[in-house]
């Protein structure tokens, strides 16, 4: 899951298809574009952020099953989910294109191929 942090207001949000979000001050923009395979384009402030959908779903199924009355150690041990902080764009984070705007479209860096082999590679392999 992709998601955005502002360094400002703190705030975290999560980018959808269908138009563009930003954070509680404004300064932070992004919005997932194409089909299949989400790519996203965001403004280039704040840090972009990738939520592990399979220990997400884990660790709710395990709090599920919980008992209630556990202390809140426990669930820290027992709940845990991976997160991972990626630049915007670049290897780390392949497909996140970074804009002035939003109204354009290019990519910002130039794609060789090598680059768009990686990001073939990615795809592939479910990433």
């Amino acid at each position: 899951m992709k998601l955005l942090l502002c360094n400002d207001c703190r705030d975290v949000f999560k980018l959808v298809k269908y138009g563009e979000r930003s954070c509680l001050c404004g300064k932070v923009k992004g919005k997932l574009t194409g089909t299949g395979r989400m790519s996203a384009v965001v403004n280039g402030k704040g840090v972009s952020l990738r939520l592990d959908n399979v220990t997400l779903d884990e660790a709710i199924k395990k709090l599920e099953h919980m008992d209630q009355n556990q202390a809140e150690g426990y669930y820290k041990m027992n709940t845990k989910v991976d997160l991972y902080v990626c630049p915007h764009k670049g290897y780390g984070n392949p497909r996140t294109n970074v804009v002035n705007t939003f109204d354009e479209t290019s990519e910002t860096e130039t794609l060789t191929p090598d680059k768009i082999a990686y990001r073939e590679s990615l795809d592939t392999q479910g990433h």
